[in-house]
């Protein structure tokens, strides 16, 4: 009996290990430790990290790989594992949370089934800590008026002084202009008010700064537009008379401020004398086009004499001058004794502006008179009773407009305001001057629309843009085209002015555009209270004369279009329009379009091609009718005729491909080519807009075993399933020889 338990044991563990010896692969008898490298210098070495590489061969047996590193030789600190794919190959990682200015030693490692190995020790030194740097970030400018602005920034200098200042202009490629630089030593907000600026202009501006640590630099430009003047055809000049300033004994500065109130030369000067008038005496003269500061020195003069003076102006809409009231006087210095001169500021009120329902803005003139001034508005519903102020602002020693902001105001209430400024020789007071603002009305807060946003002929080069502005309180308009070859536009033309009609037409021109180009534009207009923005459109420029074809359409259907002008009129005979299943997308979100459109012509057209455009971002998956270019990534649809009246769709499937970025704009453009029955080719545009967002869902997985298979995909793995057999093939060995000695001694 006891045979026949010895070679029934010994044929189960001859097969099991046969068992064994088929599962496991041969190379697993193969095998050494791994053959491990370490490159003596390590790369990237920052203050705080650094990049650690070398070399691996597993010896026949799969290899996992890291780096120890520590600030001595013992090290005491690993990087995570790398479980290497190939037999073969270099290896790198990066170490971080590292202290600056410090020695670091480190050395590869390596495992596989057989053994460790480790590579030589090297060591590098963290860079030393530096300074951190200046932040400056540019801010929206405010307080715009017709003339003047504030800039407004926010400096972090990071510990050291820095040095900030505004650089300014009216092109974005060349800011010519600057403001003093003055220092800051904490975070924070700081301003700049500008003045000398031109109406109705737009003024690019950029916050700059520099630090012993941080070199010049300057942040993004931001840009606005100054109020533009509304030009009151026929109007006569308006002239405001400020304080005197630089009085001496025999001299004098005469200053002022004149609106032309039209874009045409106005003539300038002053009159003075020593009778209120008479006066006697005249300035030479000066002219200006647009609202501006006018001043003029006077000299040989009496001593201790009291003088009067104004302001005037004449151009084409007037027949005799128009002088600014009330005459301003003041006393000229007593002879030889200048020290004795009035150093007090001089100060003026002029009109308000941006004159609104609850707000408006106050305007004034200074000159410190060569010692610091500070100015600030009095102003309230009485003249005797203006008790309500704004801050004092510290003008510094120089001269100029000076503007500021009031806010809850009544509407429809009539309020009065004076300009006041003082130094260390006393207070001054400008002449008091009133405003009504404006009653409540029942619109929207801008009451204004604006409607049938069109392009009414185009050409290689210029297209003419018409819009209507409904203007429901009767303010007065000024508006401007914005337009550019990206749905965010980035060109604008000049601002111009429309009057106060409550229905406004609204043309202008554009040129120099390029051929076979689309566009995109809208109009933009500014009433009282606010700025509109219409809808945006699109146009197309002609190709060089004529409206291209490609191989779907006939060779004898390409027309000649205008060989003069090289200019179409823009159809209206085809009504396009195309929309998007979703605005807001996210990667991988799948998205239809629906494209409508309709004859309206009253007449069939022929030869009639559609091609719908796709970004690149935009994966393309079905149409509904035409075929698609994975090269030009234009869908094409080789419609033929289009019967009257004819109202038909085209549906496309796409999916946001993965280079989509957040926050980008991706447009989608229909362009339909026709021809009509007297033979005229033309051409209908329309375009879709995806926003993307970020994308909400997120997914993560982990398998022990890579694919979630029970059999190993490694050679460890295959190493410890063979070594797990084993185990189980000798634990079930002791047990049999266990119960073969129980059985052998109960018989």
């Amino acid at each position: 009996m006891k045979n026949i338990y010895t070679k029934i044991k010994n044929i189960a563990f001859g097969s099991l290990l046969g068992l064994v010896l088929m599962l496991v692969p041969s190379f697993v008898f193969a095998m050494g430790a791994p053959i491990i490298t370490t490159n003596a210098s390590a790369t990237g070495v920052a203050q705080n990290s650094a990049v650690v590489s070398g070399t691996f061969n597993d010896n026949g047996s799969s290899v996992s790989t890291a780096f120890e590193y520590g600030t001595g030789l013992s090290l005491g600190s690993i990087s995570s594992t790398t479980n290497q794919a190939s037999s073969t190959g270099s290896m790198s990682a990066t170490i971080s949370g590292l202290q600056a200015n410090t020695t670091y030693y480190f050395r590869a490692t390596g495992v596989n089934n057989i053994g460790f190995t480790n590579g030589t020790i090297y060591n590098f030194k963290t860079l030393a800590t530096t300074p951190p740097a200046m932040t400056v970030t540019t801010n929206n400018a405010s307080n715009i008026s017709t003339t003047s602005a504030t800039l407004n920034g926010y400096l972090n200098p990071n510990s050291t002084t820095a040095s900030r200042w505004f650089e300014y202009g009216t092109t974005s490629g060349n800011l010519n202009l600057s403001t003093t630089s003055t220092d800051q030593s904490s975070a924070g907000a700081w301003n700049t008010s500008v003045s000398g600026l031109t109406s109705g202009t737009t003024y690019y501006f950029q916050a700059c700064a520099q630090n012993a640590n941080t070199p010049a630099k300057c942040d993004a430009q931001k840009s606005f537009i100054t109020t533009a003047v509304i030009i009151q055809q026929n109007a006569q000049p308006t002239v405001i008379n400020n304080s005197a300033s630089m009085i001496s004994d025999t001299s004098f500065t005469l200053n002022g401020y004149v609106y032309p109130n039209a874009n045409i030369n106005t003539t300038t000067w002053f009159e003075y004398g020593t009778s209120s008038s008479s006066f006697g005496l005249s300035t030479s003269y000066s002219s200006t086009y647009s609202p501006s500061p006018i001043s003029s020195t006077v000299n040989n003069l009496s001593p201790n004499t009291n003088y009067y003076f104004r302001a005037c102006a004449q151009n084409a809409n007037t027949t005799s001058p128009v002088c600014g009231s009330p005459v301003q006087n003041f006393y000229t210095t007593s002879q030889n004794n200048n020290n004795n001169q009035n150093y007090t500021p001089s100060i003026s009120t002029s009109p308000a502006t941006n004159i609104n329902q609850n707000d408006a803005t106050l305007n004034g003139w200074f000159s410190s008179n060569g010692y610091n001034a500070s100015t600030r508005f009095a102003y309230g519903t009485s003249a005797s009773g203006m008790n309500s102020y704004t801050n004092y602002v510290n003008q510094g020693g120089g001269s100029g407009n000076f503007i500021q902001y009031i806010s809850g105001l009544q509407a429809n209430t009539t309020y009065y305001a004076r300009a006041e400024a003082y130094n260390n020789y006393g207070t001054v007071y400008g002449q008091t001057i009133s405003f009504t603002t404006l009653s409540n009305v029942n619109q929207n807060s801008s009451s204004i629309t604006i409607t049938n946003t069109e392009s009414t002929r185009v050409s290689r080069t210029d297209v003419d843009l018409s819009a209507q502005i409904n203007n429901y309180s009767n303010q007065y308009i000024s508006a401007q085209f914005l337009y550019g070859t990206t749905i965010s536009l980035g060109r604008s033309l000049p601002i111009k002015s429309f009057g106060s009609a409550s229905v406004i037409t609204a043309t202008d021109k554009i040129s120099g555009l390029q051929p076979d180009t689309i566009y995109y534009y809208r109009l933009s207009a500014q009433g009282t209270f606010g700025t509109v923005l219409g809808g945006i459109e699109i146009f197309k420029t002609v190709g060089n004369g004529i409206v291209v074809t490609h191989d779907e359409t006939p060779a004898n259907s390409t027309k000649q279009i205008n060989n003069e002008t090289g200019s179409k009129i823009v159809s209206k005979n085809v009504s396009m329009k195309i929309t998007s299943s979703s605005a807001n997308v996210s990667k991988n979100n799948n998205v239809t379009y629906d494209l409508n459109y309709q004859n309206k012509s009253g007449q069939d057209l022929s030869n009639a091609i559609l091609r719908i455009t796709l970004p690149k971002e935009i994966l393309f998956k079905k149409t509904s009718i035409g075929t698609y270019s994975d090269v030009s990534r234009i869908i094409t649809v080789n419609i033929g005729n289009i019967a009257k009246n004819a109202d038909e769709s085209v549906s496309i499937d796409v999916e946001i491909g993965k280079d989509a970025k957040i926050g980008d704009i991706l447009v989608t453009t229909a362009e339909m080519v026709y021809t009509k029955a007297n033979g005229d080719q033309e051409n209908s545009l329309a375009y879709v807009a995806n926003t993307i967002k970020a994308d909400s869902n997120s997914q993560t997985a982990s398998s022990i075993f890579g694919n979630g298979s029970f059999l190993p995909t490694s050679l460890l793995g295959w190493a410890i399933l063979a070594f797990v057999i084993l185990g189980l093939m000798f634990l079930g060995r002791k047990l049999y020889a266990k119960k073969g000695h129980a059985d052998q001694v109960h018989h």
